[in-house]
């Protein structure tokens, strides 16, 4: 009487080589996919813009001083602060071609009084001009990216 060995069960090398390539390739088109454009780094820009205005805002209010934001290619910062902690720190774009068409002679003035007027201020890509996003305020309401 024979015995018979059972027939091995299992994935050779060269069938675990074949999916793990697979894989890599399916992870490599993903990472592409989500890459940041340049629309969704100006998007991100205005979305923390908007952030920090209310914040400054909110500082000013509480500390009863008038807190300006000024823009420049650089990034924008807040001035009029005694000792806060967002005074004349340059926050940086995100993205290095963001521009702003705040001006320094009509920077947005951010309190301390609890209405002020409605403020507004457009992004742009400097070598996509027509690419924009702005940020405003009614004047009551927060700081948000307009649609």
């Amino acid at each position: 009487m024979r015995h018979c060995l059972p027939a091995q069960r299992g994935f050779t090398l060269l069938e675990l080589l074949v999916v793990l390539a697979i894989m890599a390739i399916g992870s490599a088109a993903v990472m592409l996919t989500l890459r940041n454009t340049p629309e969704q780094a100006l998007t991100q820009d205005a979305q923390r813009l908007a952030a920090w205005l209310d914040t400054a805002r909110a500082q000013s209010r509480v500390r009863g001083e008038r807190v300006v934001c000024i823009t420049n290619a650089q990034g924008f910062y807040f001035t009029g602060q005694s000792g806060m902690a967002l005074s004349n720190e340059l926050h940086p774009w995100s993205y290095a071609r963001t521009r702003s068409d705040l001006q320094l002679n009509a920077p947005l003035v951010l309190g301390p009084e609890p209405m002020i007027g409605p403020q507004r201020v457009t992004l742009y890509l400097q070598d996509a001009p027509q690419t924009r996003v702005v940020v405003a305020t009614d004047g009551l309401r927060d700081f948000g990216v307009l649609p």
